[in-house]
């Protein structure tokens, strides 16, 4: 058996109501706490006053900051600025993957000298350092799996944009605390685009060249839950807690089975154009999933190790026994474009892409962990029929 490393959060706690066990957690490590989260679903679903209430019952100190849209550095520099001569006890980041990344990247950075843009791969030249202010990860979405993984994605969207990592493994949130009651009151769309990210997440671990027997089994467990929760909590009964819960746990293992066996071409190209454009993360990888998916098909023959992976994660997607690897990697196929035509995320408007952003995306995307190599050209014919072109 091949060697290998597994990095996951020191401490989990799951389960609905299980946000009440917050302050025991923020106790821990000490009275007070930075807590970030995003806009106002938070107070519009009633939690936010239900755990204020939580921390003035048990006399704990807090300040908040605001998270609006996907992080950016300077966003991360200024909340830093404002709390670094007096540093909190601990960090808390409530909301959907890009307040998880935004509190992570906070609670590294009040330890650290500088912008954050200096230690984000590819952009800074500073390597992060081992230390950080105590962190705990509360997600209210399905989708990133931020709350298990090292790194925090910032960006900066235009004509120079990027979407870059602040990564360490001493940044994987000290507590994930999986509150499914938390997720109810997520908007459809929104719920749709993560749900999409998470089944991403695990179909490009699960394909991935670093994938391991750990990654695998963890990720099938994932593709399972996945597959018998999405559709009901992007429908009409989408209060439903069991589906919730489901839901969460897929998202949870996508970002273990991202943080050890990685990604590939559908993040390979989701990173740069979501550093171009401000579009939804969740949206881009929803519509690019398929059709990456069937390009990488098109290139394995019926002996090939991921052909006969993608038979079996259609087999726990569908539910059902195909003849054959080669009519399970259709399966496969057939599957994804579904999820695509239920889901809406089908395309992206040409209002929004132009050919000159096409190839730039295609010049500028990686294939990091994909079982084929995926070509420029490739890349171009697959956005160019991700594209609607209207009259």
């Amino acid at each position: 058996m091949q060697s290998f490393q597994f990095f996951s959060p020191p401490q989990l706690d799951f389960g609905a109501g299980h946000i009440d066990h917050l302050p025991r957690h923020i106790l821990s490590f000490g009275r007070s706490a930075l807590i970030l989260k995003g806009g106002q679903s938070l107070e519009q679903s009633g939690h936010w006053q239900r755990i204020c209430k939580l921390l003035k019952d048990n006399n704990i100190s807090w300040s908040q900051a605001i998270i609006s849209g996907e992080p950016s550095p300077s966003v991360v520099d200024t909340i830093v600025a404002e709390h670094k001569q007096d540093q909190p006890d601990c960090v808390i980041a409530i909301g959907g993957g890009s307040v998880i990344d935004a509190g992570k990247a906070v609670s590294a950075m009040l330890t650290c000298p500088g912008s954050v843009k200096n230690y984000l791969e590819k952009v800074g030249h500073k390597k992060p350092e081992y230390k950080q202010i105590p962190f705990i990860a509360i997600p209210t979405t399905s989708g990133t799996g931020s709350e298990a993984t090292k790194n925090a994605v910032l960006s900066e969207t235009g004509p120079h944009g990027y979407k870059a990592s602040l990564r360490h493994d001493s940044y994987i949130p000290n507590i994930a605390l999986i509150d499914p009651e938390l997720m109810v009151a997520c908007p459809p769309h929104v719920t749709a685009a993560a749900g999409m990210d998470a089944l991403s997440q695990l179909l490009e671990s699960y394909l991935s060249t670093a994938a391991t027997p750990l990654t695998d089994a963890l990720a099938l467990n994932g593709l399972e839950y996945f597959s018998r929760s999405f559709p009901a909590v992007c429908s009409s009964k989408a209060e439903n807690p069991e589906a919730r819960a489901n839901m969460a746990y897929a998202a949870y293992i996508s970002g273990l089975t991202l943080a050890n066996a990685g990604l590939g071409t559908v993040h390979g190209i989701a990173g740069v154009i979501g550093g171009y454009k401000p579009l939804p993360h969740g949206q881009i990888c929803g519509v690019l999933l398929a059709p990456v998916m069937e390009q990488t098909l098109a290139q394995l023959t019926a002996t090939d190790t991921t052909m006969k992976k993608m038979s079996r994660a259609a087999s726990i997607l569908t539910g059902q026994a195909y003849e054959n690897d080669f009519q399970g990697a259709e399966g496969f196929i057939n599957y994804l474009r579904l999820l695509q035509r239920e889901t809406t995320l089908t395309s992206f408007n040409s209002k929004h892409i132009t050919n000159e952003d096409i190839d730039i995306f295609a010049k500028e995307s990686s294939n990091k962990n994909n079982p084929v190599k995926i070509t420029y050209a490739t890349i171009k014919t697959i956005l160019t029929g991700c594209i609607t072109r209207e009259n």
